[in-house]
């Protein structure tokens, strides 16, 4: 779908999206736009961009980002490191009791439109004490205080215009440091911090942490680099500063250049023309070819 847009030049040009959700604002930074907002804007996103089928990333831009357990506490979690004095602003405990009675059902449904009602996002008391648990053992480390304390805006929402695919692509940075020019995201691992590159290949962190600094400079922010703050999701919740190497930057920026026109050809073509039939020999993997026979 193509639409007109204000790039990051303040010029008006073509550009595309898929057509699913709300349209994207002007290329910029956009210091604590909502995270229900953010997500609901259609723009090439580093989720997006890491879907290597067409047809699963159409089903994946309908249905929308869906929100999950682990996402919740990541979000309280970032809140209670980056701005704890907002966090009694957007979450509310749960109630006390279960649902059993109808007096105990009635209170629950007056309690949850009351934080409907005040925006507040209502946890479990599991994921309430977890989120406060990560959160106190991230900040026993002075690095976790120093980033909370350090001069820079939280929460970042940012969109440009990729001038090679012309596509409108956001990302979201949890903070951007002033001082050292940083740009920096929480990642809670379920992994100890030894094994986190394990995840970071799992997920393939580098191309997130590429699309973000493509994405900041294009908007006229002077990053140097992405770093992760990567905290254990269990005792003793350890903590730590993780970045990669030039040479994995190098590779997750030429998989992203890939992977927006692969994004590019969805926009310009309705759903039924990107089904594909997958037919052949089974591609089996390289250690059950070469196991021992016995």
């Amino acid at each position: 779908m193509k639409i007109d847009y204000v790039n990051q030049h303040g010029k008006k040009v073509e550009a595309h999206i898929l057509g699913i959700g709300q349209p994207p604002p002007a290329a910029g930074l956009v210091a604590g736009m909502p995270n229900e907002q953010y997500h609901a804007i259609d723009a090439a996103n580093n989720t997006r961009l890491k879907i290597d089928s067409q047809l699963k990333l159409w089903y994946k831009a309908q249905q929308g980002d869906k929100d999950t357990p682990a996402k919740k506490i990541g979000r309280a979690v970032h809140t209670l490191i980056l701005e704890p004095g907002e966090f009694a602003k957007r979450y509310a405990m749960p109630l006390p009791h279960g649902r059993r009675s109808k007096v105990d059902k009635a209170a629950w449904e007056a309690w949850e439109a009351k934080c409907s009602a005040a925006g507040l996002e209502l946890m479990s008391q599991d994921d309430w004490d977890q989120a406060h648990e990560i959160a106190k053992g991230a900040l026993a480390y002075q690095m976790c205080q120093d980033l909370r304390d350090a001069e820079g805006p939280v929460e970042v929402s940012f969109f440009w215009w990729d001038e090679a695919t012309e596509l409108v692509c956001k990302g979201r940075a949890d903070k951007l440091v002033d001082l050292n020019g940083l740009g920096y995201d929480i990642k809670t691992s379920a992994a100890p911090i030894d094994r986190f590159g394990q995840e970071a290949a799992k997920y393939d962190y580098p191309r997130q942490a590429m699309h973000y600094l493509e994405g900041l400079r294009e908007c006229g922010r002077n990053v140097v680099d992405f770093r992760f703050l990567v905290v254990e999701k269990s005792e003793p919740y350890e903590c730590g500063l993780q970045w990669f190497l030039p040479g994995d930057m190098d590779r997750a920026y030429t998989e992203n250049v890939l992977a927006r026109e692969r994004y590019r050809m969805l926009c310009d073509q309705p759903q039924l023309d990107i089904r594909t039939v997958t037919s052949g020999p089974v591609d089996l993997p390289y250690w059950y070819r070469n196991r021992e026979i016995e």
